[in-house]
């Protein structure tokens, strides 16, 4: 019995392998721009120069973002193809990510990472729907763990990309908050 369970169902198509490399991607630059955000945040009299809140602040329009949109990505979808609102999806969080380097005010990190939210909302509904697409019927919930791992692999990687990349760029000369800047167009690209 239990060597049934660990018996390999079915082969990954690659269509999920590029899909879990371009989620592994997209959820490495959420890594980044969260462990990054404590250095690049300044002080701000609106928040009582509380840096916390003002992470906080930034942070909450992401998923907040993501959860909202979701579904509505999802379906859309189901209308024009999976593929094309993943790549769209994508290309959009790429071009969010690029956007954070102008400025420093909360109110507007809080925008543009929500803005980021929605490009990775519109990877998510369409992603599973493309497992359960491509996955035969006995292979769905490896896929989807291989997703999953996707995810949770680029969050911690992305952290740790973050904070190699500020190390290196301090290393060459640069300031904290000139290195936080210079890391966001790598993690981007």
């Amino acid at each position: 019995m239990f060597r049934s369970l660990v018996t390999r169902r079915g082969k990954t198509h690659a269509y999920l392998r590029v899909l879990y490399l371009s989620n592994f991607i997209l959820r490495l630059a959420f890594g980044f721009v969260l462990l990054t955000l404590p250095f690049y945040v300044i002080p701000d009299p609106r928040f009582k120069d509380n840096t916390l809140l003002q992470v906080a602040i930034i942070a909450v329009p992401y998923p907040f973002a993501e959860m909202l949109t979701a579904n509505w990505f999802g379906s859309i979808s189901d209308k024009l193809g999976r593929k094309r609102v993943i790549v769209s999806g994508s290309v959009w969080a790429m071009l969010m990510v690029l956007l954070y380097p102008f400025t420093q005010d909360t109110i507007l990190l809080a925008v543009i990472h929500g803005l980021h939210g929605i490009g990775a909302a519109a990877t998510v509904a369409p992603s599973i729907a493309m497992i359960a697409d491509y996955a035969g019927a006995d292979d769905r919930g490896r896929q989807m763990g291989f997703y999953d791992y996707s995810t949770f692999a680029g969050y911690i990687i992305g952290a740790v990309f973050a904070g190699a990349l500020i190390a290196l760029f301090e290393g060459f000369g640069y300031g904290q908050l000139q290195a936080v800047r210079l890391t966001f167009y790598p993690v981007a690209l």
